[in-house]
């Protein structure tokens, strides 16, 4: 998955040559504003990297080192290159910027050509679009600036592990989770100023999946990699209780 420093309303992307000696992190929501249906069936259908649809999307970028990767897999002798399209944030920024029009062309076409990747797209933007709508939903009542396309994929990625656990979770075991999530909350309020504190409190109010969301958004990794273990604790534990109850993460 790419990682780079890629902020705002962006989609980190990486190509790198075959041997791994040069790489580049670029964008790749300028190619995602101009791409047909039909792009962005090729692109699903090749799982967002890998392939000559990704290829395209470095292709046609006008990034310098992009462009320094590519001359270099063209002029070393047996040399090629690999993209890939951090697929949350690409789904994500389609989704907010582009809708539902784009989103059912793109996923008709994919489904001609490989369904099972389709479905899995399907879902994905489905996600994206609670995702978009609870994340939202604490900033937009404190005035405060959208959270980014990297927050928002952040948060996809813990709601796709959070949602079949947590809905199955009763009692002593969604309690259990449930007071971990709190007291992070609590810990970012008081390291916080004022708006965050309010934040915390809208999240507070709108429960668990808002309090994630602010959390995917104002916590560091650590404090997100510490729920991810106690929601794999509760639910191994609760498969233990009850093995036919729970699903696995």
């Amino acid at each position: 998955m790419p990682e780079s420093g890629i902020q705002g309303d962006m989609v980190a992307a990486e190509v790198h040559s075959d041997d791994h000696r040069v790489k580049a992190d670029f964008d790749a929501a300028p190619y995602l504003s101009n791409a047909t249906p039909f792009d962005i069936a090729k692109l699903i259908c090749c799982d967002w990297g890998g392939d000559y649809p990704a290829d395209n999307v470095a292709q046609a970028s006008d990034n310098k080192d992009v462009i320094r990767v590519l001359d270099y897999a063209t002029i070393a002798p047996d040399m090629g290159f690999e993209v890939n399209i951090d697929q949350d944030q690409a789904v994500m920024w389609l989704w907010k910027n582009r809708g539902y029009e784009l989103r059912d062309a793109a996923l008709k076409q994919a489904h001609r050509m490989n369904g099972d990747l389709a479905e899995i797209a399907e879902e994905n933007f489905n996600l994206a679009r609670r995702t978009l709508i609870t994340a939202m939903q604490p900033s937009q009542e404190q005035g405060l600036p959208e959270p980014t396309i990297a927050d928002l994929g952040r948060c996809m990625e813990f709601f796709r592990a959070l949602e079949p656990a947590a809905a199955s979770l009763t009692g002593d075991h969604l309690d259990k989770f449930q007071h971990a999530v709190d007291d992070a909350v609590h810990d970012v309020s008081d390291t916080g100023g004022k708006l965050t504190s309010d934040m915390a409190s809208t999240a507070n109010n709108y429960g668990l999946a808002y309090q994630i969301a602010l959390l995917t958004i104002m916590a560091d990794d650590n404090v997100l990699h510490s729920l991810r273990d106690t929601l794999t604790e509760v639910v191994l534990e609760a498969q233990k209780a009850e093995p036919d109850q729970c699903p696995s993460l």
